[in-house]
């Protein structure tokens, strides 16, 4: 029933009591959380796409044929 009432007297007057001040806390560290960790995770993607492309460039490059010099004959 204390949850009940809480919420009840917080709805009705505005104030706060122990659960919701410590619930609105809880709740902005796993905000402040998932918020780094979706940072972490971008940067993660970025890095990674950034290695891919670097990756796909060195294929790119050793695939290429080769050009063999071609000399001129002298007369």
């Amino acid at each position: 029933m204390e949850g009940f009432f809480s919420d009840w007297i917080y709805k009705r007057t505005g104030i706060m009591d122990t659960k919701v001040q410590v619930e609105k806390h809880v709740d902005s560290i796993v905000d402040e959380r998932l918020k780094q960790q979706q940072q972490d995770f971008q940067k993660q993607t970025d890095d990674l796409s950034r290695q891919i492309i670097g990756l796909q460039n060195q294929v790119r490059d050793r695939n290429k044929p080769q050009r063999s010099a071609r000399i001129a004959p002298i007369h």
